[in-house]
């Protein structure tokens, strides 16, 4: 009866951790609104789609009646080199208690365009209006754009203009006319722009050969997106080099109006993402799912205390035990908001051992056997903090130690006749 009792109690001080958890998710998300504050002002995540070289057609057809129809589309060409070097320079802004990753990048790009292949093309040469074409870049959030953005286009300065123009790849961005003359096979451009955003920094792979370079002092880049950096090295930050064919997409070299999916264009797209490796809410969480553990191994140690040394512990006592154990998420989520996770971890472990510790001096009638306790649960939790620590090798350790638990149980409750106790 004592161990249902027991068991039943396990159950009922998880309550209040799991009101904890509650607790952790309505932070969470206030600091995700807070983030979403910092960045709306900032600048959010970007993506960087272009150049794209766009020349509008007409085309002009007879109906059946004799009629003639004339209708007009744009004519995309992609580079055939493009290259992108980028420096990121993040900085840590603060909303209240609450932090957001934003930073401010150096982007300088480079490239060539070749005329188009209009040999197999569905547009006839001498419908496109090569007087009218121009260079669009879509960013996917303007407001980051620091300066005003200059165009080197063989050898001639051109001024972009507010507006993607091209809304294949973005709804927002910048666009400049510029001279074509049909004569010549290619065409050289280059560009230099600051930008501000947050957390993400994305490229889209849009050259027949594309280069992306990018740098950082921030130590704990996640690359993301359909391709991962041919080279990267960790020194004081990081660096990271895409080398990207246009073998390695599902989209062509040009296209007119209708033949391209913009997902498919969307979808190549990869960067950086500067991550927190790991936020204290992220391990506040972690260790709120060992609550149960904890819970069970510390009114273990109890009830073998209770049958070995022949004394008896009220269900109230070990539900205030439990309750303490339970405070602790409580006391490391306040003071992690405030002084970070570590030194929360800290003071919360030294509170709840001391008041179990100073507690199990008059429950269990003995100094001793409360220092056991108190060095218990100091073991507890030293290991539970390097599980959490951990990350991918968490589910290891924590078998591990559930294991020796179990093992040390079986051999200290070894020559118990549970039998005998059910009598007494």
């Amino acid at each position: 009866m004592k161990l249902v009792t027991v068991g039943v109690l396990i159950f009922i001080c998880l309550v209040p951790s799991l009101f904890v958890w509650v607790l952790l998710a309505e932070r969470t998300g206030r600091h995700d609104e807070a983030k979403q504050e910092i960045t709306s002002k900032w600048g959010s995540s970007q993506i960087i789609a272009g150049p794209i070289l766009s020349v509008p057609y007409y085309s002009r057809t007879t109906d059946p009646q004799g009629f003639m129809h004339e209708t007009s589309g744009i004519l995309n060409i992609l580079p055939k080199k493009l290259a992108n070097t980028t420096a990121i320079n993040p900085e840590v802004r603060s909303r209240g208690i609450f932090d957001a990753i934003v930073y401010t990048a150096k982007i300088d790009g480079q490239g060539t365009f070749a005329m188009p292949d209009l040999q197999y093309a569905s547009v006839k040469a001498n419908n496109i209006q090569w007087d009218k074409a121009y260079v669009a870049i879509a960013i996917s959030d303007t407001r980051g754009i620091v300066d005003e953005i200059h165009l080197q286009w063989n050898g001639s300065t051109i001024s972009f203009e507010p507006g993607a123009k091209n809304t294949i790849v973005g709804e927002s961005g910048v666009h400049a006319f510029v001279p074509i003359d049909p004569s010549k096979k290619t065409f050289d451009f280059s560009y230099s722009f600051d930008l501000k955003g947050s957390e993400k920094l994305e490229f889209l792979p849009l050259g027949s050969e594309t280069a992306v370079s990018i740098t950082s002092n921030w130590d704990s880049p996640s690359f993301i997106g359909a391709y991962l950096p041919n080279e990267r090295t960790f020194d004081d930050g990081f660096s990271a080099d895409w080398s990207v064919s246009s073998f390695g997409r599902s989209y062509p070299q040009q296209w007119a109006d209708g033949e391209v999916d913009r997902q498919n264009i969307l979808d190549s797209r990869f960067g950086v993402s500067l991550i927190q490796s790991v936020d204290f809410y992220t391990k506040i969480d972690r260790t709120v799912k060992y609550a149960i553990m904890f819970i069970a191994i510390t009114f273990l140690a109890f009830f073998l205390f209770e049958v070995l040394g022949r004394i008896r512990i009220h269900p109230f006592q070990y539900f205030l035990v439990g309750f303490a154990l339970a405070i602790f998420y409580l006391l490391l989520l306040s003071f992690s908001e405030r002084f970070g996770f570590f030194p929360a971890y800290v003071i919360s472990t030294l509170a709840t051992t001391g008041l179990i510790t100073s507690y199990s001096a008059k429950v269990l009638r003995a100094n001793k056997k409360a220092l056991i306790i108190s060095a218990l649960l100091i073991l507890l939790y030293s290991y539970l903090y390097v599980i959490v620590q951990l990350e991918d090798l968490a589910l290891l350790f924590g078998s591990i130690l559930l294991f020796v638990l179990l093992s040390l149980t079986m051999y200290l409750t070894r020559n118990i006749d549970w039998y005998q106790q059910d009598t007494e």
